[in-house]
């Protein structure tokens, strides 16, 4: 690959390392159908930035060079996964007669007379689990219905699927799925110019949560992050839990420095 191709992934999820190899610290995860831009190549592995700005090493055996004008999925065929873990068969393969390609929420495909994945092979899926992009704003009951889908999914760091989420994945990963891009670290979140500040002392549904030990000399840091699903419930990816609801009061909500409002939300 060249320094400044782009490339698709073509895995279920592909891990971005913090340095090229796979022993190396898991940073985030790119998910199938998605482009990431070519900045060095190593032997085996790409340092790629992701259409979030979030750069890392990834598997070269694991991307697909893109063709010059070439874009996948094109965007009149682009669908959304939308469930959290979707059965995949490959073309002519019997359903139940080999185990299932499995793609994360958040996943693009091509949708024709046949479903085509990154790698050019065809597939069967249901329709039922694919979305078109979203063209207007979501509410906050839409992206708590949509968090809801992944309680029980377990932690990972670095996670950013369905496979595994950290508490920046899930937020990220959620608010994507509503047609909302956010940032990919809890700290980059907060200081997103998609939020405005409000008070801690009354979050409202659909509000991010941030949280942070008291760092001495520098205030607090941002080090998790969480959706508010009423004034003191919150759902988060949490080490020890997975995505779960939490409520106020607990260790983690101690810990809260910052909400806030997404400018998308009606005012209130």
């Amino acid at each position: 690959m060249d320094i400044g191709s782009r490339a698709v992934a073509m895995r279920n999820v592909v891990s971005m390392r913090a340095e090229p190899s796979d022993r190396s610290e898991r940073v985030s995860q790119a998910l199938h159908g998605h482009t990431v831009l070519v900045l060095e190549v190593s032997d085996s592995y790409c340092r790629v930035r992701t259409a979030d700005e979030y750069e890392g090493w990834m598997p070269r055996s694991a991307l697909r060079l893109l063709a010059p004008g070439e874009v996948y999925p094109d965007p009149k065929r682009r669908r959304v996964v939308c469930r959290p873990l979707l059965r995949v068969y490959g073309d002519g393969t019997r359903s139940g007669a080999a185990a299932p390609y499995l793609l994360s929420a958040g996943s693009l495909v091509e949708c024709g007379e046949v479903v085509r994945l990154a790698d050019g092979s065809r597939a069967r899926l249901a329709a039922s689990a694919l979305q078109e992009p979203h063209d207007a704003a979501p509410t906050p009951r839409a992206v708590l219905a949509t968090a809801r889908r992944f309680l029980g999914i377990p932690y990972l760091w670095g996670g950013s699927s369905a496979f595994g989420l950290d508490c920046s994945g899930f937020v990220q990963l959620v608010f994507g799925l509503s047609g909302v891009t956010l940032p990919r670290d809890a700290d980059l979140q907060a200081e997103s110019p998609l939020l405005s500040e409000r008070s801690v002392d009354a979050p409202m549904p659909g509000d991010l949560l941030f949280f942070g030990p008291a760092q001495p000399g520098s205030g607090r840091a941002i080090t998790h992050v969480a959706i508010a699903v009423s004034r003191t419930g919150y759902i988060h990816s949490s080490g020890g839990l997975g995505v779960a609801i939490s409520q106020a009061g607990d260790e983690t909500w101690r810990g809260l420095v910052r909400v806030g409002r997404p400018t998308i939300w009606p005012a209130r």
